[in-house]
């Protein structure tokens, strides 16, 4: 089902109010691009990133690193080989293990979806009651 702009605004003006700090981007406007000499990497120091098995796959391979080396579980445990999920990025001082001192991303090509996305949300939302769900491992195909 394909849904139009007008219909993801008047969607958007019914659950806004939950999501103040937030504004809607559509398709094909423009969005966030990364500055940063005009931040803290506030990004980079606040969150921890999870990995799927492929994103680890690309950032070993772009880093030349073996997994072990820039990876944690999600426990705090150290990772072991084979891996096994879920695990995050690695953590140095406070801050991803790929930020540089310049505070850009050493992997920024290779880095993972979330990263990808951020500083935005994805939201699901019920289309009849403007209320946030969670999408069903079908819903995507």
């Amino acid at each position: 089902m394909a849904i139009r702009t007008a219909e993801l605004e008047a969607l958007w003006e019914r659950v806004r109010e939950r999501y103040g700090s937030y504004r809607l981007v559509l398709p094909g406007e423009p969005s966030f691009i990364c500055q940063p000499h005009e931040c803290d990497a506030y990004c980079c120091r606040a969150f921890n990133v999870a990995l799927d098995s492929g994103e680890a796959e690309r950032m070993g391979e772009a880093s030349g690193l073996p997994p072990s080396r820039f990876l944690e579980s999600e426990d705090g445990e150290p990772i072991t080989l084979p891996l096994a999920s879920p695990f995050v990025l690695g953590r140095r001082e406070g801050h991803c293990i790929f930020l540089s001192d310049e505070l850009a991303c050493e992997q920024y090509e290779a880095r993972p979806s979330a990263c990808r996305s951020y500083p935005h949300q994805v939201v699901f939302l019920d289309l009849a009651s403007g209320r946030p769900v969670q999408p069903s491992a079908e819903a995507g195909r």
